[in-house]
C-alpha cells in the first residue's frame, strides 16, 4: 500500500501520539490540584516541560531536512513524526495553560504556537496534493520544457500558415499578426498575475476564438491552425497552474518560517519569565 507522510510505519508516530495525548488527558483530569489548574502547578510545569521537548523536536527537523548526508533516519519519518507531534502540541500545550488565557506574554506564545500548528497544517495539505498536481500539469516535464512546448507549437502554427495557399492578402497578414502576438506575449505579465490561472483574457485565447471564427465561417483551410491554437491556449492554462502552485506554496514558507521564528522568540521569553519570578 502507497505511504504517504501521515501513515510511515504503519502510522507508528500517530499512535505514538496518540497513547501520549491520552495519558496526558488522563492525568490533567485526575488530577486534583489545590488551585485552579494552570501553568504553575506540578502538573503545569511537567506538561510544561513535554511541550518544550516537542518544540525542539520541532526545531531540529527543521534542521534535518537541510542536512542532506545526514545518518539520522529516513527524512520521511521525520517529516511524519514532526506532522503529528506538532498536532499534539495543540493538547498538551493547551493543557498546559489550565485554559487560563490574558494579555501577556504566556497567552502571546500560545497563540503563535496555534498559528505555526494551523499553518503546519496547510503545509502537509499542500505537500500531499500539489506535488502530484505540479507534476500532472507539467506531464513531469519541467516549466523550461514546458515554455519550449509553445515554442514549437508557434513555429508549426506558422509552418501551417506558408503552406496555406487559397487565403487572401488581407486574411494572412491578420492571422499573422495573431500568431505574432499570441508568440509574443509574456506567460505572465507581473507578478500579481502568479495567482491568476484565467488564461481567457490572453492573446493566445483570442487568436484562438478568432481562426475558430474563420474556420466556422468557411475558412476550411484552417482547420489545423485553429487546432494548434486549441493545444496552445491548454498547455499556456497548464503552466500558468504551475505557477499559481508553486506561487501559494512560496507563500506559504514566508509565513510558516517567519511565524516560527516568532514562536522561539515568545516561548524563549515566557520560560525566562516564568523562572525570574518563580
Amino acid at each position: 500500500m502507497h505511504q504517504n507522510i501521515l501513515s510511515q510505519s504503519k502510522y507508528l508516530y500517530f499512535k505514538i501520539v496518540c497513547v501520549l495525548c491520552v495519558v496526558v488527558i488522563a492525568l490533567y483530569i485526575f488530577e486534583e490540584p489545590r488551585v485552579a489548574p494552570n501553568g504553575g502547578t506540578f502538573l503545569g510545569y511537567t506538561l510544561g516541560v513535554i511541550a518544550l521537548l516537542i518544540v525542539i523536536f520541532l526545531i531540529i527537523f527543521g534542521i534535518r531536512k537541510r542536512s542532506y548526508k545526514s545518518n539520522l533516519g529516513d527524512l520521511k519519518h521525520w517529516l511524519s513524526a514532526h506532522v503529528w507531534f506538532g498536532l499534539a502540541l495543540v493538547i498538551i500545550a493547551t493543557l498546559h495553560t489550565g485554559f487560563q488565557f490574558g494579555f501577556n506574554i504566556h497567552t502571546v506564545a500560545y497563540v503563535l504556537m496555534m498559528l505555526v500548528v494551523v499553518s503546519g497544517i496547510w503545509g502537509v495539505y499542500m505537500y500531499l496534493n500539489y506535488p502530484p498536481l505540479l507534476s500532472d500539469l507539467l506531464n513531469s516535464k519541467t516549466i523550461v520544457q514546458q515554455g519550449e512546448v509553445l515554442i514549437a507549437i508557434d513555429q508549426s502554427a506558422y509552418q501551417i500558415l506558408g503552406t496555406l495557399r487559397d487565403l487572401d492578402e488581407a486574411t494572412r497578414v491578420r492571422i499573422e499578426d495573431l500568431l505574432n502576438a499570441a508568440a509574443n506575449e509574456p506567460i505572465i505579465l507581473q507578478w500579481s498575475d502568479r495567482l491568476k490561472t484565467d488564461v481567457t483574457k490572453t492573446k493566445t485565447y483570442f487568436a484562438m476564438q478568432e481562426l475558430e471564427s474563420l474556420f466556422l465561417t468557411g475558412e476550411v483551410s484552417l482547420r489545423n491552425l485553429s487546432l494548434a491554437m486549441v493545444k496552445r491556449v491548454n498547455h499556456l492554462q497548464q503552466i500558468r497552474d504551475f505557477i499559481q502552485l508553486k506561487t501559494l506554496m512560496s507563500f506559504w514558507l514566508l509565513f510558516h518560517v517567519p511565524i516560527s521564528i516568532g514562536l522561539l522568540a515568545a516561548l524563549t521569553a515566557h520560560i525566562f519569565s516564568v523562572f525570574y519570578y518563580w
